[in-house]
């Protein structure tokens, strides 16, 4: 089939005019622009194709999500905001064991239609019950499963580690959903633990991602084992009394040690530095990719997120929504308005790259986030109420919308085919 529209934003730097995306199976085979180009690919084309013309439209790549929690996507409005990280934490811990299969069940499903419905066709998704990764694999919602493993006590580093990894060998037979390895974060795996799995991990090849530097109490809690984190896991029987952190290290410093930021991980939130963490990150920037959640940042009422220090480093940042349990969206649309607000002075074709060619590359994907020849044939077609006259309002109309999704095709096959009757779902 031929997708032709006024506008193809092929990647986040190129916008063609009268533009046209040639696919075939599940792939794209030529991306252009203009009647001469459109021609050839449509006299090269099979004998089935299909011309699919949108007019007042543009056409892009499905939004990569590098960092969501399908199976929390029940927990939405349930937990407190911006009351700080430990107080959300303690509702968050009974409210995710209070969940019943058929809650996650339900949860996941929901939160896979919601990331279609919103132009999201690839994601990085971590799962603490193996629920999404069969899931995802039955849905056309595609990416990386990442197993969850908690635990502080290091006596069972060893069972824990066996079971995470034995979860990703299951998961790891469906073609169109990986499985990878997510030591949960700093204040919640035992140095054992993370060690254990950052080996198995390598030797088995599965790619890995951790929260990391997300609170002011993580890094007191790290530090010195004192603060509200600490306190909060000391009575409820996690962590051990006599813990007092890590010999004064930093959440970055703390795993640097361990080799975390030269395994290619996945470092999501990364919302607080201290002394020393920028250039222990600029040292080892080529190995690893930090995920900023725009939504997620206001929803606790972090500060200033640091992208300019790490932009400055050369470091890739891209975005992910997070979960419901701290969001109120999983759409990606959302996130680059929401990182619009965040970043006034960041151009609106960088918060385009951020949701879909670096979220892409972080998860190890080349043929997903960008349309070109070879590409994944994962399309999302929009209208903005202003139709833009120009490569720059395109852009803008993108990021600021509103914008209505009216297609959504992964791996060559429509999804979402129609708006809703009211729009909503549909609707960033």
């Amino acid at each position: 089939m031929i997708l032709r529209a006024p506008f193809v934003l092929a990647s986040s730097g190129t916008v063609l005019r009268d533009g046209f995306v040639h696919i075939e199976g599940e792939r794209v085979v030529t991306v252009g622009e203009g009647g001469p180009a459109f021609r050839r690919a449509r006299s090269v084309s099979s004998a089935s194709s299909r011309v699919h013309s949108f007019d007042d439209s543009v056409i892009l790549p499905g939004l990569v999500n590098a960092h969501v929690h399908l199976e929390l996507t029940a927990l939405q409005g349930l937990l407190p905001r911006e009351q700080g990280f430990s107080s959300w934490l303690r509702g968050m811990i009974p409210a995710r064991r209070d969940l019943e299969s058929s809650g996650l069940v339900s949860g996941t499903t929901d939160g896979i239609n919601l990331s279609l419905s919103a132009g999201t066709t690839t994601v990085g998704d971590i799962s603490s019950t193996g629920v999404s990764q069969a899931l995802l694999s039955s849905s056309r919602l595609s990416g990386i499963v990442f197993e969850e493993a908690i635990g502080l006590d290091p006596d069972r580093a060893k069972e824990v580690a066996r079971s995470v990894v034995e979860r990703a060998r299951r998961g790891n037979d469906s073609p169109g959903v990986l499985s990878g390895i997510s030591p949960h974060a700093p204040y919640s795996v035992s140095s054992p633990l993370l060690a254990r799995l950052l080996r198995m991990a390598g030797r088995l090849r599965f790619p890995l991602t951790m929260h990391l530097s997300e609170s002011p109490e993580e890094i007191q809690m790290i530090q010195d084992g004192t603060g509200p984190l600490a306190n909060l896991l000391r009575e409820m029987g996690i962590l051990a009394g006599g813990y007092s952190g890590e010999e004064g290290m930093s959440p970055i410093q703390h795993v640097a040690r361990h080799g975390l930021l030269s395994s290619g991980a996945l470092l999501v939130h990364m919302n607080y530095l201290t002394p020393g963490d920028l250039e222990l990150l600029s040292a080892d920037r080529a190995g690893f990719h930090i995920v900023c959640c725009p939504g997620s940042h206001r929803f606790f009422g972090h500060e200033p997120y640091p992208l300019d220090q790490y932009r400055a480093a050369g470091i890739s940042v891209c975005l992910g929504t997070d979960g419901l349990s701290s969001n109120d969206s999983l759409s990606m649309f959302e996130e680059m308005k929401e990182a619009a607000r965040m970043f006034p002075g960041l151009p609106p074709k960088e918060m385009v790259r951020m949701a879909t060619t670096a979220g892409a590359r972080a998860l190890g994907f080349s043929d997903r986030g960008a349309l070109h020849q070879g590409a994944l044939a994962d399309v999302i077609v929009i209208r903005t109420p202003d139709f833009p006259t120009g490569s720059d309002q395109v852009l803008e109309g993108v990021v600021q919308g509103p914008i209505d999704i009216e297609r959504t095709m992964t791996r060559g096959t429509w999804v979402v085919s129609e708006r809703p009757s009211d729009g909503a779902a549909n609707r960033a």
